[in-house]
Parts: C-alpha cells; structure tokens; sequence
C-alpha cells in the first residue's frame, strides 16, 4: 500500500541508485526472514532442503526488458556502457560483438539473458551439484505462438509457464 502513494520519479531513482551500486535489483530477494541469506550462500552453508534440483532459464529471458525493434552499433555500446561502466564495457563487448550498421538487439538481449538470469541459475546449480543433490538445468527455446502479435521476439521471460501448467 505504501508503494502507491509513492512517487513514480522516487521509485526510478531508487531502482537506478541499487543498479548503480553494483548490486541486483533482480532475483532473489533476501529478507532477512522467508530468505535471511542470498540462496549460494545458503546453499555452501548447507542450509537447504536436499531435494532433487531442477532449475533453468528462457533462451531469451531479457528480451521484455529492450522495447525498440532497433539497435545501432551506438546504442547499444551506450546501453552496456551505462550497464557495467566504461571501463568494463570493452571487455563484456569483446564476449558479445556488436555489429556496425545491422541490429543489435539480440546482443543487449544475449548479455542481459546472461547476466540477470543464465550465470546466477548456473552458479546456484553448480553449488547444489557440488553437495552431491541431484541437479538438472533446462534452456527453454519455444516462443509460443499464442503470445499475440505484440509479443517480444525468441523464448522471453515467462513465456514457459504456459507449459509448466499445462495451458498451451
């Protein structure tokens, strides 16, 4: 209830104060009660349910998150710049070439995908693995044809639960 009478601007720039400190301001969400610790962390302490594990991610996760159909070479070096910083941005572009005069949508969507969603889910199977819990990741590609004619391109975030609830 809070939230609604706060300012959209105020919102904005809390959202973009936590990004700018380096810190996620997606994923897990560590309350301190429901989850006091990040899950790896959890998870290295051995403070988890050992369960069979089964943990994946979309193809093109960020997909929702660049609205234009169209990149330049410009645009997107800006969009990585203002990401990781300057000084980072030449590195995670040597990983992911952008390409001068075409599109690069699919590139921003490739870093974003991987950073927000692919390398977090990898990390955390990896240290579940390690505890010697049965682990499995899955990559889910299908973009679903009911998703409508304003639908974002490739397998975006939760454009699989459709199928984890057998609603297609």
């Amino acid at each position: 209830a809070c939230l609604k009478r706060t300012n959209v601007t105020t919102l904005v720039h809390a959202y973009t104060a936590v990004a700018a400190n380096g810190t996620r301001a997606s994923g897990a969400v560590v309350d301190g009660a429901l989850l006091p610790a990040p899950p790896v962390q959890m998870v290295e302490r051995g403070d988890f349910h050992r369960v069979p594990f089964l943990l994946g991610t979309n193809t093109h996760e960020a997909s929702l998150f660049f609205n234009a159909s169209f990149f330049s070479e410009a645009q997107a070096r800006g969009h990585v710049e203002q990401a990781v910083g300057a000084a980072k941005a030449a590195a995670v572009l040597e990983l992911y070439p952008i390409t001068p005069g075409t599109d690069n949508r699919d590139v921003l969507v490739s870093i974003a995908t991987d950073a927000m969603f692919a390398c977090p889910a990898t990390k955390l199977a990896v240290a579940v693995a390690a505890t010697g819990v049965p682990t499995w990741m899955y990559e889910f590609m299908r973009h679903p044809s009911c998703t409508g004619p304003s639908a974002v391109p490739g397998a975006a975030h939760s454009y699989e639960i459709a199928y984890v609830f057998d609603n297609i």
